[in-house]
């Protein structure tokens, strides 16, 4: 979160339950855009592409229509790998 915080986004909400998924972070950035985070933490950035399932990406692909529903400004969503070391990958829009 501190990286989001540098970066001057507002954090809305964390591990905010929807009813479709878990958002761990919903932020607002500076430009107004909203943004979901999903974070992973891994040992490595070996195998990226099967961290994340294909049930949970169709329910954050379901908990992004769900949240743009509610907000006129554009919804984004982001996948955050965070590594041993603190290093973080973003994969926007995945």
């Amino acid at each position: 979160m501190s990286l989001l915080k540098k970066k001057s986004f507002r954090i809305l909400k964390c591990r905010w339950r929807t009813p479709f998924a878990e958002i761990d972070i919903l932020a607002e950035c500076p430009a107004g855009e909203i943004w979901i985070f999903e974070v992973k933490s891994l040992r490595h950035f070996d195998f990226l592409e099967v961290r994340l399932g294909r049930k949970q990406k169709e329910r954050l692909q379901r908990a992004h229509l769900f949240i743009q529903s509610k907000t006129p400004k554009p919804v984004r969503l982001a996948l955050v790998f965070v590594d041993a070391q603190a290093k973080i990958l973003i994969f926007e829009d995945f």
